[in-house]
């Protein structure tokens, strides 16, 4: 399926001041016409996944990842795709964030504009336009990177606002799935991963069964939260996926909640 996309337009972010922490109180400055304080186009690298069997925790998890990398960038675009109204609207945290649910395209470009700050998400059974509408939206953002003027240059090493993507579950996304090889349309979402840092795109991306889909992603991925896992094929697609033999005996150990961190 193609996003249906409106004509972008890239929104420039200004953080409300009342939801500032201490210490962070310029999250948006202009400097000779450019951003600064703002993560460069090519060193933006994030593609997180969440393994683990339902009610471990990986909706909350990927709201505080988000909310991490939105601190980190100084300030990011966050969307979302969920297969309902899923997410948690509170945190252990105690962390302040507004949800905001689309159930198009449309409706999430629109009010991306009018709350730039918020999480948007939009519930639908297929998660590639939300995918694909990040793309475009990231190319915007690149293309006022570099001004009218120099538009024919590479973007990469110009601060500018990420884009932050969070896939409640990647058997929403098709193209996640499919052989080692990329085939047919999981084909694109290899390219995409590959591809995320000069995109300026962060993933973070939550899978119940990890061989739901293919064990590249996991490959591919810069980190894995890892909750409780029995299925004993989804844990061998770890193992291919190259995570620790000592950390895959854990897994059908973990308590409730209980995760594993791995740097990929």
């Amino acid at each position: 399926m193609s996003a249906e996309i409106p004509k972008a337009t890239v929104v420039k972010y200004i953080r409300a001041p009342d939801k500032l922490d201490k210490g962070h109180a310029v999250q948006y400055e202009m400097a000779d016409g450019k951003l600064v304080n703002k993560p460069l186009i090519g060193d933006w690298n994030h593609f997180e996944m969440m393994i683990g069997k339902r009610g471990q925790g990986k909706s909350t998890l990927m709201l505080e990842r988000m909310l991490d990398l939105d601190m980190e960038a100084n300030g990011a675009y966050k969307i979302a795709h969920s297969l309902g109204q899923r997410f948690p609207t509170k945190l252990p945290s105690k962390r302040v964030f507004q949800l905001r649910y689309h159930n198009t395209i449309q409706s999430l470009d629109s009010w991306l504009r009018r709350k730039p700050d918020d999480i948007h998400v939009v519930t639908s059974d297929d998660a590639q336009p939300v995918l694909e509408y990040a793309q475009q939206l990231g190319r915007a953002v690149k293309r006022d990177a570099l001004g009218y003027f120099a538009r024919k240059k590479q973007p990469l090493g110009q601060p500018a606002t990420p884009i932050i993507v969070g896939i409640d579950e990647m058997v929403a996304l098709d193209a996640a799935m499919g052989s080692a090889q990329g085939k047919d349309a999981s084909r694109w979402f290899r390219k995409l991963i590959i591809s995320l840092r000069h995109e300026h795109i962060a993933l973070i991306a939550g899978i119940q069964d990890s061989n739901a889909v293919s064990y590249v992603n996991a490959g591919l991925a810069t980190k894995l939260w890892c909750f409780k896992t029995t299925h004993l094929y989804a844990i061998q697609s770890l193992r291919a996926g190259g995570m620790d033999p000592a950390d895959l005996d854990r897994l059908p150990k973990l308590d409730v909640g209980e995760k594993i961190e791995v740097d990929v």
